[in-house]
């Protein structure tokens, strides 16, 4: 697969995919501000007795907890419609890679530690935009964690091979979904309850802007999935 089979921005969506979506983010913003409110109410209960003044204020602290939460998820929504141009520096692949495992430990801590890492890399490079490469492979990633199966192992290699760097992400898959060639082509379609269907459709705009990809392949005899993720190298 080349970088040009890759999605583009001008995707016509069924309209009643944009619906779905409306109404996913819809119910997401409404049990935040449900959140708020009933945090706001008991906050105001707190104040009514001067010996409740530290319980109101660990309640307030909540609150902005839960306003800067609500916040984010909408700030990671409204990200996921745009590719902005690369701004793209040279790294040691090798140290991306253990900035990258470094970065997962804090976003997927229960997850992260139990993927099994190897690589076979030397003293390669790759020229890209850090964080926007890091925000592709946390949607795969978080893909990942969510649909894993219980007990199974997970490995992931990164290496250099015919002039692109990659890393192969490798789970234990009996059943899937859908058809694993069709992940992320067109946004909005989803089998991940309360998703929105933009996930993998960013990451692949994402490693699109870049000239890589991602591949997804199932071996069903093996029940292996394979998740290829790609970029270009330089030494």
């Amino acid at each position: 697969m080349s970088a040009a089979e890759l999605p583009s921005a001008n995707v016509a969506v069924p309209f009643e995919r944009v619906g779905v979506m409306v109404r996913q983010l819809t119910h997401d913003v409404r049990n935040g501000l449900n959140g708020m409110e009933l945090q706001a109410a008991y906050v105001a209960e707190l104040l009514r007795d001067p010996e409740d003044a530290a319980d109101a204020l660990a309640a307030l602290k909540r609150l902005r907890e839960l306003i800067t939460e609500n916040g984010k998820m909408l700030q990671r929504f409204s990200a996921r419609f745009h590719v902005a141009p690369p701004n793209p520096v040279t790294y040691p692949a090798k140290h991306f890679v253990e900035d990258f495992r470094a970065r997962l430990a804090k976003t997927l801590p229960d997850f992260a530690p139990q993927v099994a890492w190897t690589d076979d890399l030397a003293g390669e490079a790759i020229s890209v935009d850090v964080e926007m490469i890091f925000a592709a492979l946390g949607e795969i990633w978080q893909n990942a964690a969510h649909f894993q199966e219980h007990g199974e192992p997970v490995s992931a290699h990164a290496s250099v091979r015919t002039g692109r760097f990659q890393i192969e992400l490798r789970e234990h898959r009996t059943a899937l979904p859908s058809a694993p060639a069709t992940w992320g082509r067109e946004p909005l379609v989803s089998t991940r309850p309360g998703s929105y269907g933009l996930g993998i459709f960013h990451a692949r705009r994402l490693l699109a802007a870049h000239g890589g990809g991602v591949e997804f392949t199932h071996d069903a005899a093996s029940a292996q999935l394979t998740t290829r993720v790609f970029l270009p190298s330089r030494r």
